[in-house]
Formats: structure tokens, sequence, C-alpha cells
């Protein structure tokens, strides 16, 4: 057993993951054997939610505690301001090492900043939103891998500056992803770390788009199955600016597939699963070297996504669309010590993350957090049944539209979106998981819609959300 007496925390994130496309949570053809694990063994959360698509709000939720609304970010490439406070900064972890590897998307991409003294980077694309003062001719860590391994940079900018883009990326041979890249940097801070506590959140690009990668030939696209929703020709009930997505991507397509069509949902979907498998054999690589170095029983592991992918439900793809699909993620806890961690059915928000993870490395809860810690749920100390409606926000539902919408899931399994522009969406989603039936104008529904604006109201207030005005009709 390692002399390391406090617990260490590995948590891991995907970037665009879709519930529907993890074994743990109901598919039983997708190849996820890690991530499986990881939910057995520890508690998995059923029912989690995102605080707003896409991934910036999303990310700055998760690393900060506090709702986009909050941190000023509310749309991507906004930065993270150095006032919002992350779990280094959070409370007293002098003692620790904290590292950020992967992905970050708020600002500064390939500089250490927020309490994390050791930084991996992977993406050179966001060098235009850098700060004024910071080094533009700076590449990624991932981009100095790559040239080392004798691979030409295959993109220029106007000033000369070169990297490789992620399609340059996403074509070569599994050794040289990202996923392998970010594995073996953890294999190093790992080793150099054991004998010290640590903090590291590690961000896996994947299965964010380009949808193609060396795992294409994984799946056979005959084995998957479309969502229900998919089939349904006519959704009654949608917005306008939603069903003119559908027609977008009907007529563009993705990456170059053809999506008019169900054979390219079909070849898109079993890429993206390859996708989801390259990022889960390299979960289990990482947990096995804490198993090699001694330190797995005291390291903590949580598992989760920034937001989901539509991936053919309503014939969509990508995120920011306030559907199950785009804006419920997988979110699993493993800590060691716990004997028999239980799952929580939920809804739950990931704007109890922060709490959980201070909780569980024994740390003040600051007042000043929108969420709540769920460890005592975890433990079996508290009911997992004692549970609050979760509230989830956008400021550009889909990518056209502008309904700002505000969004209730209940306990009861009721949710409700409601939009400025008049275009409300109300669904049971225990009758109709698949959101394929709105019933906002049902006569007979008009009294619950009305329980449930209160209780809308109820959030706004509780989170000091005044950008939104909602009101009963």
């Amino acid at each position: 057993m390692s002399t390391c007496q406090k617990q260490n925390l590995l948590f891991l994130y995907a970037d665009q993951l879709a519930l529907s496309a993890v074994g743990a949570y109901g598919n039983d053809i997708i190849e996820t054997p890690n991530l499986d694990r990881l939910a057995e063994e520890g508690s998995m959360v059923k029912k989690a939610y995102i605080t707003q698509p896409p991934c910036t709000p999303a990310r700055s939720s998760i690393i900060t505690g506090l709702y986009p609304h909050k941190t000023g970010c509310i749309d991507n490439n906004i930065p993270l301001p150095d006032r919002e406070l992350c779990l280094p900064e959070i409370a007293d972890f002098r003692d620790y090492t904290a590292a950020h590897f992967g992905k970050w998307h708020l600002g500064d991409e390939v500089f250490a900043q927020h309490g994390f003294a050791e930084w991996v980077s992977i993406e050179d694309g966001y060098r235009g939103f850098y700060s004024d003062d910071r080094d533009k001719s700076k590449h990624s860590d991932y981009y100095h891998f790559l040239r080392d391994n004798g691979f030409k940079p295959d993109k220029k900018t106007d000033d000369g500056f070169q990297f490789f883009s992620r399609q340059f990326a996403a074509r070569l041979p599994e050794q040289y992803s990202k996923p392998a890249f970010l594995a073996g940097e953890t294999k190093k801070f790992i080793k150099e770390n054991k004998e010290n506590p640590f903090i590291l959140y590690l961000n896996f690009l994947e299965p964010h788009s380009p949808f193609f990668s060396c795992r294409d030939g994984q799946y056979s696209p005959a084995e998957i199955k479309l969502p229900e929703s998919f089939y349904q020709e006519q959704v009654e009930g949608l917005p306008e600016k939603i069903l003119e997505e559908q027609k977008i991507t009907a007529a563009e397509g993705m990456d170059g597939i053809d999506l008019s069509c169900e054979e390219g949902w079909r070849r898109i979907t079993a890429n993206y699963w390859g996708l989801v498998s390259l990022v889960d054999t390299y979960v289990g690589k990482i947990i096995g070297y804490l198993e090699e170095n001694n330190i797995r029983e005291n390291t903590a592991i949580v598992f989760t996504s920034d937001h989901g992918d539509m991936m053919g439900s309503h014939r969509l793809i990508t995120k920011r669309y306030m559907f199950e699909e785009g804006i419920r993620v997988p979110l699993i806890f493993d800590i060691p010590g716990l004997e028999n961690q239980q799952n929580i059915m939920g809804p739950i928000s990931q704007i109890d993350i922060m709490p959980t993870l201070l909780d569980i490395l024994d740390r003040p809860i600051p007042d000043h957090l929108d969420g709540e810690s769920l460890l005592s749920m975890i433990n079996g100390t508290e009911s997992a049944e004692n549970l609050n409606d979760v509230f989830v926000q956008s400021y550009n539902d889909g990518y056209k539209t502008s309904g700002r919408p505000r969004v209730i899931v209940t306990p009861e399994d009721w949710k409700l979106i409601y939009r400025q522009n008049g275009e409300h969406q109300l669904y049971n989603l225990a009758d109709d998981p698949f959101e394929m039936k709105n019933l906002y104008d049902e006569e007979e529904y008009k009294e619950l819609i009305n329980q449930l604006i209160e209780r809308l109201l109820d959030c706004q207030q509780k989170f000091d959300d005044r950008a939104v005005e909602v009101s009963n009709h």
C-alpha cells in the first residue's frame, strides 16, 4: 500500500459523450468495459444533467460549482475570469500537486492557470482567443509530441503559425491519438506523484467531432440501433428553428457523411461509438497505472462528460439542444473506502460535482457554491430519494434559435422547456423518454404547467438567474 495517506482525485471527463453510448447506461452492443466496471464498483448517477450546453458553459460549472450566468461563460470561447475559483484554489490544497491535462476550452488553452501547477495541453485551435498578454507562438504539448514523432503540421495561419488540425490528428494510428498521448502523460504523472497527494483533471476531446478515427472499423453500421425519435416523421410541437435544423443537417451532412438517409446515420453513429470505445480503452489504462503504483485504493475517480450528443435523435446531431440526449450525461463516482456505494436515480445536476469533490477530499464547502454534496447519498447515509428539481439554462438553444430556454426536470419525471419566444415544451419522461409528444398545449396539463412554472421561478430565484423573464400565461 502507498505511504500516501490523503485521498487523491482523478477527475476524468469526456467531450460530447452521449448517455446512450455507454454500456452501463443501457447500450448492450457498445464496448465500454472500463467505464462499466467503474460504474459497477462505484456509484452511478442514472439521471445527471449539465447546467448549460455547449462546451464552455458546461465546463465552467464543472470546474467552479457555479451556473454559467455567474461565471459569465454563457457561450463557447468566453474565458473563465480569474476571480472564479477552481478546485485547487477554492480550498487549502497546498500539499497537493494539482494538474489539468487535455482540452480546457475556458480561455488561454495552452497556459497553466487557476491553481493547476502542471498543465498538459492538446489543442492549438483556440489561439485566436488567447489573452493579449499571452505568447501567441506557444504550441500545445500534443503538437510537440507529434513533431517529435516525425509528423509535419497540416495547417498554417496567415501569420505563419503552424499546427495540426483535429482532422489530421483523428486520422493518425492509435498510438499517436490524443487519448493515447494523454494516457502516456498521465502514466508519468502518476509515477512522479505516487508518494504525494494529487488532484488530476483529465479531459478527452473524444468523442467530439470530427466523427472519424482509427476505430472506424470497430462497429458495423448494420449493428447500430437508431433512436426511436429518428423514425418519427413529424414530431408535434417542435420549435420552428429545430425543424429548420433537421433540414440543414440532412442537406449538409457531417464530416463528409450523408445524413439525408438512414445509412449515413448508421455510419456516423458507428464512427462515434468507435471514438467512445477509444476513450474507454485509455480510461482503463489510466486506472491500471494507479493499480501498478499501488495508489488505486486511495484515489477517488470521477467520470462524466461536458454534454451529450443528439446522434440521430430527432434527426439532429451534436449539442446545444435541450432534449435529453444533449443535456443528460454519464456521471460516475468511485470512492475508495466506501463499501456498498449507492447508485442515485436522480435527477441530479452537475452543479453538485464541486461540493461533492470537496466533501470527498475532506475540505469545507463554501457557501457561495450553487450545488450540494452528493456524498451522503453515495455512502447511503441520506436517502437518494431526497432530490430537488434540476435547473438547466441556455442562451442559444440550437444553432439558430433565440428562445433562451430555461428548463426544469423534476423527480416526478416532468420536463418543462420554457422559451421567451413562446415555443414551450412539456414532456412526461416516464411515459415518453424520447420526447416525441409535446404536451404543452393540451388543456388537461394547464394546471400542472402553472405549477411547473412556479417551480422554475423558484429555481431562478435560488440561483439568481435574472436574464430570462418567466411568467404564467
